[in-house]
């Protein structure tokens, strides 16, 4: 379930800061779950100061603590609107990463028995050995905040050989890392299979520098850019929806992949929930206004094509990339068959990131589109059957 390792890449921007009961409140339930149950969030200080819940202008206000009649304390905020307003003592909770804890979960995931060691205070730590194609790598968590990524990366440089360390980015901070053996994001070097953590070794090894150098057929996307891999040509492209697709389709040959799946799967969403079997997700109106919103786009992206304005056509389309995603999500409630016009939505939103990817590699890479172009079929399904099989590394 990946959603927990993004989420929590996300959380970890900026690991010196506190979360809210509020903020904690916004995640996804299974993943602020799982997280809490790991430690990984634990309790803070109490909050001194919370947002107003009863008027719309989100105001902060201190927290006043007074002593109820009927015994205890009783917590309450000024509002210009409200007055008084009662504050519920679950929302004063506070929660920070512990990261130290995550580098032991880390460790022990890679091999039963293993210590998480520190290598620099509150920042990076080995946590432990990997074997690939018989080489040995030390694999480092590295939690750079969004001042000292470089300054972090200079100082871990001095302490152990980039050629021979993998580092496992804790949070969503670029990092410049091109000399080491890799630097892989969290949510790509482990998974959380619902009960533990478990080191992703085919991916990791799928982002080795020396693994993607002599391998013949690559098609992987390495941090905003993908580098491609064909007939003894190497071309690097901007990353995109219908990139995904295809590195998709080229790492499952020979399987039938609906088109809800690759567009659930570029939205890190349950397939289940975008094929429409996991109850209402949009109430009626909100439905209305995204459909409303999505011809409006159609519209917009008309006129765009008919001008030759490049920019605005990829802007707009990926903005119906977008909606689609959650137009996707609200049909077919309850278990009900999805209806046609919808499935539609979804195969023609696929289609068109596929073909319009298939084009910009065309225009530098033209054996790779051509192979593309034969051997990828697509629908409602979509299937990658080459003539003969090929090895790719994505």
């Amino acid at each position: 379930m990946p959603q927990v390792l993004k989420t929590l890449s996300q959380l970890l921007r900026s690991p010196a800061t506190l979360l809210t009961a509020d903020e904690l409140n916004e995640i996804d339930d299974h993943a602020r779950g799982v997280l809490i149950d790991l430690q990984v969030f634990v309790p803070a200080q109490t909050a001194r100061h919370v947002v107003c819940d009863q008027c719309h202008e989100g105001h902060v206000e201190e927290v006043s603590r007074v002593s109820r009649p009927e015994g205890g304390p009783g917590f309450f905020i000024s509002c210009p609107e409200a007055g008084w307003v009662s504050v519920d003592p679950s929302r004063l909770c506070q929660w920070k990463p512990d990261v130290t804890r995550l580098a032991s979960l880390l460790a022990e995931a890679i091999g039963t028995g293993n210590a998480a060691e520190p290598i620099i205070r509150d920042s990076a730590w080995r946590i432990g050995d990997i074997t690939i194609a018989g080489g040995v790598y030390g694999v480092f968590l590295i939690c750079p905040n969004e001042h000292d990524a470089a300054d972090l990366v200079t100082k871990f440089r001095k302490t152990c050989p980039p050629e021979s360390s993998i580092l496992v980015l804790a949070n969503d901070t670029d990092v410049v890392a091109n000399e080491f053996a890799a630097a892989v994001p969290l949510c790509a070097a482990f998974q959380w299979d619902g009960e533990q953590l478990e080191l992703n070794h085919p991916r990791v090894r799928s982002l080795l520098r020396a693994e993607i150098a002599k391998s013949e057929f690559v098609f992987q996307r390495s941090a905003h850019f993908w580098i491609l891999r064909f007939d003894g040509a190497t071309k690097h492209f901007k990353d995109s929806a219908g990139m995904t697709y295809i590195a998709r389709l080229l790492a499952e040959p020979f399987r039938d992949i609906p088109a809800v799946s690759l567009l659930a799967a570029r939205a890190d969403i349950d397939p289940r929930i975008a094929s429409g079997s996991s109850g209402e997700i949009l109430d009626d109106e909100a439905r209305k206004t995204y459909k409303e919103r999505y011809q409006g786009l159609q519209a917009d992206l008309s006129e765009a094509e008919n001008n030759n304005d490049t920019a605005q056509v990829e802007k707009l389309q990926t903005e119906m990339d977008q909606l689609t995603t959650e137009l996707a999500r609200a049909t077919g409630l309850g278990g009900h068959s999805r209806e046609k016009t919808d499935a539609e939505k979804v195969r023609k939103s696929v289609s068109m990131a596929v073909t319009r990817d298939v084009s910009k590699i065309e225009s530098e890479h033209k054996p790779l589109a051509r192979h593309l172009t034969a051997f990828i079929s697509m629908g409602r399904v979509f299937r990658y059957s080459p003539e003969n099989p090929i090895d790719w590394l994505t």
